[in-house]
């Protein structure tokens, strides 16, 4: 029984940095600038003036969180993997789309890590600045949470 476990992140799949170390070095660059990026247009669409100073203080933690809601999402297809694939003999959660069970499961660990992200963030928001007004930390949080959610579970792999 061949036993092939992907974990995934938004811009590379969590299980080849354990296996190919020097990948860090490309992952995180590019997931702190996607986070940068979404955190600076979610401030300016909300027309803060002081959005480098938001952006200096929120910007480490909410992208540290995020790798932490994928690691949530992650342990998830994991589960299904071990709890399903073996089981039924036939799901193959590297293709999402195979069927409606493995496509469920796939999108309930992107919501889970969608959840996960705005949760943190929004603690992080509350915690570290009252200036927001609730209004905009709820719309920060959500922005976080949908466009940094590990969309790449959907890709068909193998």
């Amino acid at each position: 029984m061949e036993r092939n476990v992907k974990l995934y992140n938004l811009i590379f799949p969590v299980w080849m940095l354990w296996i190919f170390p020097p990948a860090w070095l490309a992952v995180i660059p590019l997931n702190l600038l996607i986070d940068a990026l979404v955190l600076f247009l979610t401030l300016t669409a909300l027309k803060r003036p002081d959005r480098k100073a938001l952006l200096r203080t929120l910007l480490l933690p909410m992208w540290l969180f995020g790798f932490l809601a994928d690691f949530i999402g992650s342990l998830w297809m994991f589960l299904g993997h071990e709890l399903l694939l073996y089981k039924n003999g036939g799901w193959n959660f590297y293709r999402p789309f195979q069927s409606p069970e493995v496509l469920t499961w796939t999108l309930a660990a992107v919501v889970l890590s969608g959840v996960c992200i705005y949760l943190f963030d929004r603690f992080l928001v509350k915690r570290s600045l009252t200036a927001l007004s609730p209004r905009e930390r709820h719309m920060i949080a959500l922005t976080m949470a949908i466009a940094t959610a590990p969309w790449t579970f959907f890709l068909v792999l193998g």
